[in-house]
């Protein structure tokens, strides 16, 4: 599961994520209990009835709330949109120096400086999925792949 972090850290994040799974009843009839939170990592019991299921659910946390450049422009709420502004300073499609004012999200800062009228009308995705194909994703979105790289090796 991937969560924007917004003003949470990431332990604030997973242990909302776990809180709120906790007492959870399933369309099935089962209930999750959490069991314990490791890391990005939270464990439950999944039951109902004689049978018990142990179930793994890996918290993915979204922004970049170590960007020093994303904090030298006000933001303090992370989500999945630092990494496109991230990627657009990397292939040059933003410039520090060129930018104006304070932005609470990275999102803002998108609308306001990156997705003009040109931009739109040729595809807000298509032109995003472009930037991340021209940037180096293992600088950009290495706190992902961080989290996700142990999960896929077990």
């Amino acid at each position: 599961m991937a969560f924007d972090l917004n003003d949470h850290s990431e332990n604030e994040l997973i242990s909302d994520v776990a809180d709120r799974l906790h007492g959870r009843n399933t369309s099935g009839g089962k209930y999750l209990h959490k069991a314990g939170v490791y890391g990005n990592v939270i464990r439950m019991k999944l039951g109902g009835g004689k049978k018990i299921e142990d179930k793994t659910i890996y918290v993915i946390p979204l922004g970049l709330p170590n960007s020093l450049r994303l904090r030298r422009f006000g933001i303090n709420r992370f989500m999945v949109e630092d990494y496109y502004v991230e990627a657009a300073f990397q292939v040059g499609e933003l410039k520090e120096d060129k930018i104006q004012g304070y932005f609470v999200t990275s999102k803002e800062l998108l609308e306001k400086e990156l997705l003009t009228e040109n931009v739109l009308e040729k595809g807000e995705e298509d032109y995003l999925t472009n930037l991340l194909e021209r940037c180096d994703l293992n600088k950009v979105a290495s706190n992902i792949i961080e989290k996700i790289r142990p999960s896929l090796e077990v």
